[in-house]
């Protein structure tokens, strides 16, 4: 089932996702160790590829390709994770930011009502 966040096109998206690092909560702090968890798992892939070129060349040891198979496969399972958290995070900022707007309407509209009578 698609959440908010996924229903968004691309450039809402991109907004949510700056409106979130913007709040007034604390997400900020969350959302830069998110992008570092992701910016290391990115690293940690580019090593692991480099890794097995290298070991290819030198005629390295099976358990050596074991090993940067293994890193290869963290490194992707961190990069996902922390993707679908923060896609999580900005889904339920939304969630709430709506909430929020829906209840500013609503009393906007009760005190209309209150004004004509």
């Amino acid at each position: 089932m698609k959440n908010k966040y996924q229903r968004l096109s691309k450039e809402e998206q991109k907004q949510a996702r700056l409106d979130f690092k913007s709040s007034e909560e604390n997400h900020n702090k969350l959302y830069e160790r998110l992008t570092r968890v992701r910016a290391i798992g990115m690293f940690g892939i580019l090593y692991s590829i480099l890794s097995f070129f290298y070991d290819f060349y030198s005629q390295a040891e099976i358990y050596i390709f074991i090993i940067d198979g293994f890193l290869l496969i963290f490194c992707l399972i961190f990069i996902i994770k922390a993707t679908e958290l923060r896609n999580r995070q900005v889904n339920q900022f939304l969630i709430k930011q709506m909430t929020k707007n829906d209840e500013n309407k609503s009393k906007t509209k009760k005190k209309s009502k209150k004004k004509e009578m």
